[in-house]
């Protein structure tokens, strides 16, 4: 199962310092099934938007019947294995709590990667899996790491899912060609005949149009700014 979210940030770090930002993170995770669209509330031990960036591991449960809710937790980690940390040495976590119209349930784990842009730390580039070549080591290899990174650079991957989120969120509230009733119609519906699915689909399509515009407009500043 998958999930998309976008989030509106503020921290203060160890030195007193302020910091707003926004957020976007795609998800992959399972077991669940459905479909919903939450409006939560994020708090956590970060002090520094900047933590938060990266990969991280979810652990989320979540019951919508009409309207429900869920509830997450996410640990930060790197590449190499470690825990992000806090400046109190604290591994990172961040939990989230929210609900929304849907029909859907779920225990998951899975994976996130959260790109972001603050006003004290400016933006996040790079994709997954891919490092910013040092200056010292551009051999042809790394000319070529340099074009990849640069072409798909960071405001690339959020932009491309605001404009899908905000495609699929307006074919479902508006039912074009029937999207919506296809939908109800198929295993992702886990009420089939109820005769609240469509409307309750059609405020999960209205809430995905929402996200999308955001996701979209976090991708046109992220290409003015990184």
């Amino acid at each position: 199962m998958g999930t998309l979210g976008g989030c509106v940030m503020v921290s203060r770090n160890a030195d007193g310092d302020w910091d707003l930002g926004v957020s976007g993170s795609p998800a992959i995770s399972g077991v669940g099934g459905g479909l919903s669209a939450d409006l939560t509330g994020l708090t956590s031990n970060a002090d520094s938007l900047d933590q938060l960036r990266g990969w991280g591991w979810d652990k989320e449960v979540s019951a919508h019947y009409g309207i429900g809710g869920l509830a997450s937790h996410e640990s930060s980690f790197n590449l190499d294995g470690s825990w992000v940390r806090n400046s109190k040495g604290e591994p990172v976590w961040a939990t989230e709590v929210g609900g929304g119209p849907g029909v859907e349930g779920g225990v998951e784990t899975g994976l996130n990667y959260t790109w972001g842009c603050s006003l004290r730390l400016g933006c996040s580039w790079f994709v997954p899996f891919c490092r910013r070549p040092e200056k010292r080591a551009l051999g042809p290899a790394a000319s070529d790491a340099a074009e990849i990174g640069g072409l798909f650079s960071m405001f690339i991957i959020p932009l491309i899912l605001g404009l899908a989120c905000l495609t699929f969120g307006l074919a479902l509230a508006t039912n074009h060609r029937g999207f919506r009733d296809r939908l109800a119609a198929s295993p992702i519906n886990i009420a089939p005949g109820d005769t609240k699915v469509p409307g309750t689909f059609k405020a999960v399509g209205v809430m995905a149009s929402i996200l999308g515009v955001f996701m979209t407009l976090f991708g046109i500043v992220f290409a003015i700014f990184s």
